[in-house]
């Protein structure tokens, strides 16, 4: 009976051990692509029975490749894991964040009021993505780039609210990195242009 059970135990855990990877990123832990995009979708849905406001965040990393080139890529991945952990610890309860992928990380904020508490929600991330971080002897310093989709205003749709938020991020690097920009249509324009 003890073999039994052990052997069933065994089964169960290799099967959680297959559907986190399946939904999550190897590196970090957080939700990959599929899965934050599956819980976005959700999320939406949410809003739109609650009449509530959402925000979209799409971060990258400025100087991320340089930290690569001079410092190695286990430096790199060193880097992206406490990225990964400052956005666990500075999310409110119920927010999401996931790993889009390279150096590019995606938050989900639910109904979260007005939509200046977005803003407050990005200066935060700012300020604690931008600290220090101590990599075996080695101090980096990053700063995110970060755009903000807000629904339903930037889009109505999981796929629209990335792209939105993503050239936002766009928008944010191109004026300097180290600060956030609110998707607007004006930069669909400019993209066209």
């Amino acid at each position: 009976v003890l073999a039994i059970v052990r052997d069933i135990t065994d089964r169960k855990q290799a099967e959680e051990k297959v559907h986190h990877l399946a939904y999550h990123d190897n590196l970090t832990g957080l939700p990959n692509r599929q899965h934050f995009s599956n819980r976005l979708r959700r999320a939406i849905r949410k809003a739109r029975e609650g009449g509530t406001l959402l925000a979209t965040m799409y971060i990258d990393l400025d100087r991320f490749k340089s930290v690569n080139d001079t410092l190695g890529h286990d430096t790199g991945d060193a880097l992206l894991k406490r990225v990964a952990g400052r956005l666990r610890k500075n999310l409110r309860i119920g927010d999401l964040s996931g790993r889009w992928g390279g150096d590019e990380f995606v938050v989900c904020l639910e109904d979260f009021g007005e939509s200046s508490n977005a803003a407050a929600a990005a200066q935060k991330l700012l300020l604690v993505l931008s600290e220090r971080y101590e990599i075996g002897s080695s101090e980096v310093y990053t700063t995110p780039s970060i755009g903000i989709a807000l629904y339903p205003e930037s889009g109505d749709a999981a796929d629209r609210l990335i792209k939105a938020a993503d050239l936002a991020m766009y928008e944010a690097k191109k004026r300097g990195g180290g600060r956030f920009q609110y998707y607007s249509e004006a930069l669909n324009t400019q993209l066209a242009q």
